[in-house]
């Protein structure tokens, strides 16, 4: 990947801000550092807005194996439910039982049949 300055770049400036902060001055350097540590380092940013911007630059590295719900199809609702409950991989539902994840705000009757049919495509049950 070609270096690219990040103040050159049109990423948001609290995205700018966040990235220096944590000592990458360049797009490129984002792809060395994992997505885990990103979100240590995260508060007080907004993690949801940072990766939706990051993303399509392809620069964002996953633990193996992980589902980013970012790569996977399904409606905005319920990529956006999943982001408010940090659940950015399909394996954090796990850290949730099935009676939270049924109260999680906005997730209805048809977004969560949408979930159990996303996680039953992906191979990720649901919790009991």
């Amino acid at each position: 990947m070609n270096m690219i300055a990040i103040q050159n770049n049109p990423i948001s400036k609290n995205t700018k801000k966040f990235l220096k902060n944590i000592g990458i001055t360049d797009i490129s350097a984002v792809d060395t550092i994992s997505f885990s540590s990103l979100e240590q380092n995260l508060l007080p940013y907004d993690l949801e807005k940072i990766v939706y911007e990051l993303m399509p630059l392809g620069c964002l590295r996953h633990p193996d194996g992980e589902i980013f719900i970012f790569d996977i199809p399904m409606t905005k609702r319920l990529l956006h439910i999943l982001a408010n409950y940090d659940v950015y991989y399909l394996s954090r539902l796990a850290k949730y039982s099935l009676r939270e994840i049924m109260q999680f705000r906005n997730l209805g009757a048809n977004t969560f049949h949408e979930l159990e049919k996303v996680c039953k495509e992906y191979e990720t049950p649901l919790p009991d």
